[in-house]
């Protein structure tokens, strides 16, 4: 019951409060683009703050903390990727940012019950589908952070991503860097120097894969990351130059 009740009061936050918001209405070349909108089984605000906090309510309400995962301490925030398709249905579900498998699995879940109160995105007024991001934080047990979960995450990513720079970029170790980087983004996936750092990281490890997707992810969310506090450190890296590259686009 103490989870439920912290989940209900604090622990959603939509795309919008964590990152950039995603869903304004865009014109580009009188282009008119509106983005999906979910509606709910009640009239929805057109305000996108009033819409994401409806959502997250909604998620709330009938989210449901694997037992497992609270035991274990599995916490996070969890990002979720999924299409609005012009009838209102949503499919291709794809876990942006995970916190671990089964609160991976209940977030999906508690998304699909949300099928048929989308509005679908539009664009010059013709539905079309759209990509939706959502957002939640995972605590497992509220008096771990005094009922302050965004504080308390904050704390506990700038500690790991101070721990995982030491590594990187002074003692060299790669494998322990990057377990460090993972957990900071595990907290906040929307940090961009975590981001940009652990690409770097993953690309010194011979993962270029991994290391493109962290960077392409910065130029989704919009991010302008200012890499001059690590400058003298960054230029010699092998993934330098192709990190650049990916940012510029």
């Amino acid at each position: 019951m103490k989870t439920k009740i912290f989940i209900l009061a604090v622990l959603i936050l939509p795309i919008a409060a964590m990152g950039q918001i995603f869903h304004k209405n865009v014109d580009i070349s009188e282009v008119k683009v509106t983005p999906p909108v979910f509606a709910g089984v009640e009239i929805v605000p057109d305000e996108p703050d009033s819409q994401d906090n409806f959502l997250a309510k909604y998620l709330a309400e009938y989210f449901q903390y694997p037992a497992h995962a609270k035991q274990c301490g599995d916490q996070g925030t969890g990002i979720v990727q999924f299409v609005v398709q012009p009838d209102g249905r949503l499919t291709d579900f794809h876990v942006i940012n995970s916190v671990c498998r089964e609160l991976d699995k209940e977030f999906i879940r508690v998304i699909k019950t949300t099928e048929g109160m989308w509005k679908p995105g539009s664009n010059n007024g013709n539905p079309v589908q759209m990509e939706k991001e959502v957002s939640m934080m995972f605590v497992a047990d509220c008096e771990w952070c005094n009922n302050k979960p965004r504080e308390y995450f904050m704390k506990q990513a700038k500690a790991y991503f101070a721990k995982a720079n030491a590594l990187f970029l002074e003692k060299h170790n790669l494998k322990k860097a990057l377990r460090n980087y993972n957990l900071t983004v595990k907290y906040l996936p929307y940090d961009e120097s975590a981001l940009l750092l652990r690409g770097l990281c993953r690309y010194e490890n011979g993962n270029m894969e991994e290391a493109r997707t962290d960077w392409e992810r910065i130029n989704k969310i919009g991010g302008s990351f200012d890499a001059s506090p690590y400058l003298e450190e960054l230029t010699s890296l092998k993934g330098y130059n192709e990190m650049m590259a990916t940012l510029e686009k």
